[in-house]
């Protein structure tokens, strides 16, 4: 499986043509929220193409957050979160639960409790190597996994907003700011590095990684420790959303076959800015 997480409309239909086999859509990200009626029409838009539709929750959700998520959970559509106690909430009420990075699943010991708690499948953490994928996977054979192949990973979430703070705002009373006059935000540290922000629905800031994760050169390997679940995060403006996806669809179809591709074409697509995370060095 192949699954594209977007955040506009747009996306998860470019995706689902190039070949996502699942398309987790975020409403909570960034802004302006599209409708509800909109997913709803998503939803059976990809349902005729044989394409699943998720709902992608939140990491942060509080308790006098939840009548904003409960609209959309109405949908009642697969859901993917890495808040820990929906995850399990959420599974025990008969709900197709993903479990997402956030959980940080390290280790068996933490993939065997959410697998008892009714989560159908984990998103390794974003912090392991190859080989400590095969280790969290070993007593599954793989099966039930998912991992990040490419995108930026969410680093943190700030309860503070950097854009009203900046233009000295009240928090929930701006978004013109992150709607209208500024939607693309950014962070530089010392040391030179970008770093996207994206404001989210309670008007928390999620910092994203300065580059993005490109994981091709690693495929293969996943593959021989039984992986078969992999995902594309795609949650910043301006990316080649159908290529990229088309690019990694063209590389699992080759594994799939016993004829592995070469990552050049990927590559050149994502160009040198990337990381490989921490697929080959540990943390």
């Amino acid at each position: 499986s192949l699954v594209a997480e977007v955040y506009q409309v747009d996306d998860a239909r470019a995706a689902a043509d190039a070949g996502a086999t699942h398309v987790a859509f975020d409403p909570f990200l960034r802004h302006p929220t599209p409708p509800v009626a909109r997913l709803r029409n998503l939803k059976e838009t990809l349902g005729d193409q044989g394409v699943e539709l998720q709902l992608r929750l939140p990491t942060v959700v509080r308790p006098e957050d939840r009548h904003l998520t409960d609209k959309w959970l109405a949908l009642e559509l697969p859901v993917i979160t890495g808040h820990a106690g929906m995850a399990a909430s959420l599974a025990a009420a008969g709900r197709s639960v993903v479990a997402d990075y956030g959980i940080n699943a390290f280790n068996p010991h933490t993939a065997a409790e959410f697998f008892a708690r009714g989560v159908a499948r984990i998103v390794a953490s974003v912090e392991l190597t190859v080989d400590e994928i095969r280790d969290l996977s070993r007593p599954w054979q793989g099966r039930g996994f998912d991992v990040l192949i490419y995108g930026r990973p969410e680093g943190m979430t700030l309860e503070h907003c950097v854009l009203s703070a900046a233009f000295g705002r009240v928090v929930n009373t701006c978004r013109d700011l992150c709607v209208q006059k500024h939607p693309v935000v950014q962070l530089t540290d010392p040391a030179g590095y970008t770093f996207p922000v994206a404001t989210d629905y309670a008007c928390r800031n999620r910092l994203l990684h300065s580059r993005p994760i490109e994981g091709s050169e690693f495929l293969p390997r996943l593959w021989r420790h039984g992986i078969r679940g992999f995902r594309v995060l795609l949650n910043v403006p301006g990316l080649p959303v159908r290529e990229l996806v088309a690019g990694y669809r063209e590389q699992l179809d080759a594994l799939a076959s016993g004829d592995p591709s070469s990552s050049d074409a990927l590559r050149a697509l994502v160009g040198t800015e990337f990381t490989r995370g921490h697929f080959a060095k540990a943390v």
